[in-house]
């Protein structure tokens, strides 16, 4: 695949029909995106990204709403050979724009290094520091986690304000359409 400066790139919001270009667009600079979890970015946010004329997908942004007070941007990837280009850019614009109109809306990202300097340019400033810990292969214990007075138990539906509610003391909004959609992706979890 060679796309030159010159090849005509068009931005469009993505949809469901995007998933497995933007699978491919993931693993071109080696993140590990499934179609589960991009099912759940595109049923709880919007999506934008560059394609070509066959529909081949060579940018991403998504934006995730929570509440009315703040939106997270993530998901900002640009195919190596089509870097330099200012996809970047104008993708993250385009989940600014998507974004609640209200000043009091904030926008939040984690950033990569690589993408620290496109943000700074755009605005964003750095509060904080996120680690990502991974993990190839794990060994699941099947033991009791009862520890006396407090146990671990299954969540199930019953439990969805629970979790709304925890989550918001811990995030300062209300994230419960996300979690919703994040819930039902879960392979392990609420039922």
């Amino acid at each position: 695949m060679t796309v030159s400066k010159r090849h005509e790139l068009r931005l469009d919001e993505l949809a469901s029909g995007d998933i497995p270009g933007l699978i491919e667009l993931s693993a071109s600079v080696g993140w590990d995106y499934h179609e589960a979890e991009l099912a759940t970015l595109i049923a709880a946010g919007r999506v934008f990204g560059h394609r070509d004329d066959q529909g081949k997908v060579y940018s991403s942004a998504a934006i995730v709403p929570y509440g009315e007070t703040l939106a997270s941007i993530g998901m900002v990837i640009v195919h190596p050979e089509c870097r330099g280009m200012g996809l970047g850019k104008q993708v993250t614009q385009a989940c600014i724009d998507a974004a609640s109109t209200s000043a009091d809306t904030a926008l939040m990202l984690i950033a990569t290094p690589e993408g620290k300097p496109m943000y700074e340019s755009m605005g964003f400033v750095s509060v904080d520091c996120v680690h990502k810990y991974l993990c190839e292969a794990y060994q699941r214990h099947r033991a009791s986690f009862d520890t006396g007075d407090t146990f671990v138990e299954k969540l199930t539906g019953e439990h969805l304000e629970q979790i709304v509610e925890l989550d918001k003391a811990a995030v300062g909004a209300d994230r419960r359409r996300f979690l919703i959609h994040r819930i039902q992706q879960a392979q392990n979890g609420a039922s």
